[in-house]
This record gives structure tokens, sequence and C-alpha cells, in this order.
């Protein structure tokens, strides 16, 4: 993982608030996917983040890697 992941263990919070604030922000007649990071997360972190995107009303999600969530290569 990224040094910003090792050196602030509050990151996986500020990015679940800042997507609950993303999807107030669009409304909801703009629809919205935002980027989770899965191949630079820890896998508990993706997951969480996956689920505070669906709980603040995204529309999907859009996977940057997702080495963190799978065994094996995609």
């Amino acid at each position: 993982y990224g040094a910003a992941e090792r050196e602030l263990g509050a990151l996986g919070d500020i990015v679940a608030h800042e997507l609950h604030k993303a999807r107030l922000y669009g409304g909801e007649a703009v629809r919205s996917y935002p980027v989770i990071a899965g191949s630079s997360w820890p896998p508990a972190t993706v997951r969480r983040l996956m689920d505070a995107a669906r709980e603040a009303g995204h529309d999907g999600i859009i996977f940057q890697g997702t080495s963190s969530l799978f065994p094996y290569p995609i």
C-alpha cells in the first residue's frame, strides 16, 4: 500500500466522508459512479468504501484495479 495509507490511518474515514459529500453535492438528478482504488487499499477498506458508496446513494462504482479484492489476476 502507498505511504499515505500507512501513515494516515484515518484516510479510509476521510474517503468515506467524501463519498457522502460528493453524492449530496451532485443531487439525485446527476448519476454518480465514484472511483475506488481497489489495488491501493486493504480489502477491508475497499469493502467499507463500497458500502459507503451504496449507503450514500451512488449509482455504482468504478474500480481502479482490483488486486486487493481477488487472489488472482483479472
